[in-house]
């Protein structure tokens, strides 16, 4: 499970930077919107992948 979380933190954070990204001509609401959606989606990403992360390391301390 805590690999699989990792993995989908990193495509997260690789989708919302591709939205973060991507520029419509002569189109000012859907660039400020994609830019919104891929921030919102990119710190998603960052903040699974810190809890998959410190889950991992509190695991090894307990052991």
């Amino acid at each position: 499970m805590r690999y699989l979380s990792i993995f989908i933190s990193i495509i997260l954070i690789f989708l919302g930077s591709a939205l973060l990204n991507i520029t419509i001509n002569d189109e000012m609401m859907k660039n400020i919107m994609l830019k919104i959606s891929g921030g919102f989606v990119m710190y998603f990403g960052i903040v699974i992948l810190v809890k998959a992360i410190n889950k991992e390391d509190v695991q090894k301390k307990n052991a």
